[in-house]
């Protein structure tokens, strides 16, 4: 669904995430994480937005910090050239050795974010490597979840077709952290579900309702999952030209979440993809929700504009509670260790927690040094599997 007072021609449509929102739930309904047949379903939707059929999809090593050459998934391009890639030309290539600290803060750039095109064509990298297959554009999306690094995609046009525009360049910067956290979720839903015996519904783990807010805290945009589960009215498309004046019934949470994302906003030069999570209860409607709430840049007007992406999963008929008794019983943790420990296994980083908590970062080291000592997890997926052993299921809706 396009909203003309908000993208630029030929921005990112909102069908095009409903569609990776599909590849993600029909993935996650499988046994297995099939990690390379999910990049090459995504590459697929990325074909359409980005109007190429020649795209490889790299993936990161184990401890998501590096690209693994070996690794490779494509469309579009000759596996001769992978292997000619891996041995020698992947140390050449100007996005990853090093790679350019523009790429790091944005996502995802082309050619002339890193160099002009004059010097382009002058490296070995071009002349020996992309030349012979034809190759002339380049743009490349990194795709990162706070600290870990996913995969990186390129995405390749010749010499007698357009350069990658400015704005697909904005589409890409939109997409790579939203791609990155679907493999996030997947990975982490299916590293537990062994340790969880398969108790929740792992495609309720990814977004469903979807709003979209400016940064006067203007509800502009809502899919139908959202407006079912929050009884919003239907709004046809010719209504998206002005603000959608139903501000009474959003919960009040969504607005407090975004006024603390845009002072986060405003207090950094370079936005990282700040987050708040939380679950909510709409006693109006009788409902419970798990909330996530993030800054997202969007092209309107050829500029990159800052707008709040939230997303909503209805949780009533599953709410989790953690068994304090016995972790304190067990493990001697306190109340606020508990707490702490909780936010690790939702998947928060320390500064995320720091900021939920009201706390000092150090003071969430010093805590999370505790519970390691205590509970004898060495790192925080163990620790979040130790965590889940002492979640129970509630299936009434707690009023």
């Amino acid at each position: 669904m396009s909203n003309s007072n908000i993208y630029a021609p030929e921005a990112v449509d909102f069908n095009d995430m409903l569609e990776l929102e599909r590849i993600s739930e029909q993935h996650l309904s499988g046994h297995h994480f099939e990690q390379k047949r999910l990049a090459i379903d995504l590459l697929g939707v990325l074909s359409k937005i980005f109007k190429t059929n020649r795209m490889n999809f790299f993936f990161s090593d184990r401890e998501h910090k590096i690209i693994d050459a070996t690794k490779v998934s494509s469309i579009g391009v000759d596996q001769y050239y992978h292997k000619k890639y891996k041995d020698y030309y992947y140390s050449l290539s100007p996005f990853v050795s090093p790679l350019p600290p523009l790429l790091v803060g944005s996502y995802a750039g082309t050619v002339r974010d890193i160099m002009p095109y004059s010097s382009w064509m002058k490296l070995e990298f071009y002349e020996d490597f992309l030349k012979p297959q034809k190759i002339h554009h380049e743009m490349i999306m990194y795709l990162r979840s706070r600290d870990k690094l996913f995969g990186c995609i390129g995405l390749f046009r010749s010499k007698g077709d357009n350069d990658f525009s400015r704005n697909d360049v904005l589409k890409a910067r939109f997409l790579s952290p939203y791609i990155a956290h679907i493999f996030e979720n997947i990975e982490l839903i299916f590293e537990m579900k062994s340790e969880r015996d398969a108790r929740i519904n792992a495609q309720k783990l990814l977004p469903q309702g979807i709003l979209l807010m400016d940064f006067e805290f203007r509800l502009k945009y809502y899919n139908s999952e959202a407006r079912d589960m929050l009884q919003l009215p239907f709004v046809t498309k010719s209504a998206y030209n002005s603000d959608i004046q139903i501000d009474a019934a959003i919960p009040s949470q969504i607005k407090q979440d975004c006024i603390v994302l845009k002072q986060l906003y405003a207090s950094r030069r370079e936005f990282y993809n700040f987050q708040r999570h939380r679950i909510i209860q709409c006693d109006k409607i009788s409902k419970t929700f798990r909330l996530r709430s993030t800054v997202i840049s969007l092209p309107w007007q050829g500029v990159s504009t800052p707008y709040f992406l939230i997303s909503l999963e209805d949780i009533s008929g599953e709410i989790y509670g953690i068994e304090d008794k016995n972790l304190r019983k067990k493990y001697n943790l306190s109340k606020r260790e508990i707490e702490l420990a909780q936010y690790v296994s939702m998947g928060l980083t320390n500064d995320e927690i720091a900021r939920e908590l009201f706390i000092s970062k150090f003071t969430v080291q010093r805590h999370l040094q505790n519970i390691f000592e205590k509970t004898g997890a060495n790192n925080r997926i163990s620790l979040a599997r130790l965590i889940y052993q002492y979640t129970t299921s509630h299936i009434n809706i707690i009023n």
